[in-house]
């Protein structure tokens, strides 16, 4: 054997019997050895380890599978046996972002609702995050606001787009209906729960959480149930304050917030309050666009021309317009709507509303009644308040002019407040505005007829005395308004249902919780003065404007004469060309520009004047 060579060599038996035969006759030397199992061992335990990793994760796979399976099969039957059983129930339809964001065009409303909604959809997309911090979050949102603004609108458009399910009912519901209240109470909220993260929908919640709901007994065990539902409490729900079940979001909506019950209202219950107002002028005319889209609208229709006419609409009241727009477009054969058509649904509802609606031929009979020396002068009357409207630069919008409107031996003109005159107050300068407008009929006829003017004007006289008066009890009068007028005899406010809604002008003299003070005899006598000097004043400057404009007065009337309506458009586009004489600006506004830089704009005279003694004429108050 060659040196360097190993002497020993250690191997595993082959395979060949006659092997071991063969070596041995050829005189090397053979022994056999045991070998130690744990080789075996160690090498089938790594040649199937592998195998069985995969096979443990294998199985483990599946039985989460099976198990998330089960939970999304046993989730959605709930679903689906929620929805045969009540009618109530919407399931979600996505959850895109996109989506959410779309509710913007379709739901116009003012306001911080968008803001709210956000801040709920963050909630409900990850509500566990809340709970691992154990921090509560909004549990009920209170929608108020006038009637028709979109408060149940919203929700059910936020029931569709927000990805979330959603039930509702409405509080007649709970009264009304065969089972009773409490039971249905709990089952709208049940069935939210087992569909969690979800929103729970209750319009006309006065209905049942009134202040004297408590009265009624069903109405009062109904809403025992909503406060426990509300708060959750697990003795009372079986749910854990802070798990994923109790990710329910109650919203609830009513015109009447103020006969709510305050248990309801608390903080913990109602953590949201969210006003949902009348739209403005910019969001009446995207209102429009969502309720005409789908129409055929004619080129000239543009709803910003007559959306002054629209002061005070809601957005059920715009739908309301549009749909009867097109009846009206229908009616008179018409393959598309025109904006004549809108105009005519606007003076219809106006007319129907004072009660003063005929049709062609019963007004051209009651027009050929009348007498053509009464037409002129109810023409010369109704011209006289029209010009002065459209002498001052930011009057109220004239809407149309018309001589016997529904056949009665009168003259209407009908004016629409700017949006700033109803979110603020009036101002002196708009009430003296009303005043030289109001003056005009009379003065009209006093300068076309002379001295000898007729008594027609009865409601413009009731209509200045008023307005008079409120400039001297008001507390802005710069002669006056330091001087206790008027007194309250009641603390108490009315409540708001009570308070008209349309009134620009809050006539405080006419109130019946004021009455007059209780004044000295020169103090009375000053008070009269004012008033006095107040109509004079007015009046003269209606003169003045009249005589100045006289041309234009003269082609008004004739205007009215021959077609016994004027619309506001077109008295503006007569006036541009005759070189009228304008008032100044009565109801301009204290404005800061930012752009400007120095010190702010300031009055240089004082904002109340001494009192000034003179005698003064009886005058008709």
């Amino acid at each position: 054997m060659k040196e360097g060579f190993p002497l020993e060599y250690i191997v595993d038996i082959p395979l060949d019997p006659f092997l071991f035969e063969a070596i041995s006759c050829s005189g090397v030397e053979v022994d056999l050895l045991q070998k130690r199992q744990i080789h075996y061992f160690l090498k089938t335990v790594f040649a199937l380890l592998p195998g069985l990793i995969i096979l443990y994760f294998i199985r483990e796979s599946v039985s989460l599978l099976l198990i998330t399976t089960n939970t999304l099969l046993y989730k959605k039957y709930n679903q689906i046996v929620d929805k045969a059983r009540a009618e109530n129930f919407i399931l979600p339809v996505g959850r895109d972002v996109g989506q959410i964001k779309s509710m913007y065009k379709d739901v116009i409303l003012g306001g911080d609702i968008w803001d709210l909604v956000d801040e709920l959809m963050m909630y409900m997309r990850n509500p566990m995050r809340y709970y691992e911090k154990e921090v509560k979050f909004v549990r009920g949102v209170l929608l108020y606001g006038p009637p028709g603004t979109g408060k149940t609108h919203f929700a059910r458009t936020l029931a569709k787009k927000s990805g979330v399910p959603f039930v509702f009912a409405s509080g007649a519901e709970f009264i009304d209906s065969e089972k009773r209240g409490a039971a249905k109470m709990n089952q709208l909220f049940s069935m939210a729960r087992k569909n969690a993260p979800a929103f729970v929908f209750v319009d006309e919640i006065d209905a049942i959480a009134g202040r004297y709901s408590r009265r009624d007994p069903q109405r009062g065990a109904t809403f025992d149930a909503l406060i426990a539902q509300l708060d959750a409490e697990k003795e009372r729900t079986g749910i854990d304050r802070f798990s994923l079940k109790q990710a329910v979001i109650f919203i609830c909506a009513t015109n009447r917030p103020h006969v709510l019950d305050k248990r309801l209202v608390r903080p913990g219950r109602i953590d949201r309050r969210a006003y949902i107002g009348l739209p403005d002028a910019k969001q009446r005319v995207q209102i429009f666009g969502v309720h005409s889209a789908g129409k055929e609208l004619a080129e000239d229709v543009d709803f910003e021309k007559v959306v002054f006419r629209t002061v005070g609409f809601s957005g059920a009241d715009i739908r309301n317009l549009v749909n009867e727009a097109g009846i009206m477009s229908v009616r008179k054969g018409h393959s598309k709507i025109y904006q004549q058509d809108i105009v005519d649904v606007l003076d219809k509802q106006l007319l129907e509303g004072m009660g003063v609606l005929l049709t062609e031929e019963e007004l051209l009979k009651c027009e050929r009644r009348i007498s053509l020396e009464t037409k002129r002068l109810l023409a010369v009357h109704e011209a006289g308040h029209i010009v002065l409207a459209h002498l001052f630069p930011r009057f109220d919008w004239h809407a149309f002019s018309q001589l016997l409107p529904g056949g009665k031996e009168t003259a209407m003109s009908v004016f629409y407040p700017r949006e700033k005159i109803i979110q603020g107050a009036a101002t002196i300068g708009y009430l003296k505005m009303q005043m030289v407008v109001a003056h005009g009929g009379r003065c009209a006829e006093r300068i076309v007829f002379g001295d000898d003017i007729t008594d027609g004007g009865r409601h413009d006289l009731k209509k200045i005395t008023k307005l008079a008066r409120e400039i001297v009890i008001s507390p802005s009068n710069e002669r006056l308004g330091l001087t206790p007028l008027t007194k309250r005899i009641k603390l108490a406010d009315r409540r708001p249902a009570d308070r008209p809604q349309d009134e620009v002008i809050k006539y405080r003299w006419d109130d019946r919780r004021v009455i007059p003070a209780s004044m000295s005899l020169e103090v009375s006598e000053l008070f009269m003065r004012e008033l006095t000097r107040c109509i004079d004043e007015t009046e003269e400057l209606a003169m003045k404007g009249l005589r100045d404009n006289r041309h234009i007065l003269d082609v008004i009337a004739e205007r009215l004469l021959q077609n016994s309506r004027v619309t506001g458009s077109e008295v503006e586009e007569i006036i541009k060309g005759l070189s009228p004489i304008m008032f100044e600006d009565f109801a301009e506004v204290f404005e800061i520009s930012e752009e400007e830089d120095g010190p702010l704009p300031h009055l240089d005279r004082l904002p109340y004047q001494p009192l000034d003694i003179f005698p003064a004429p009886m005058h008709r108050c």
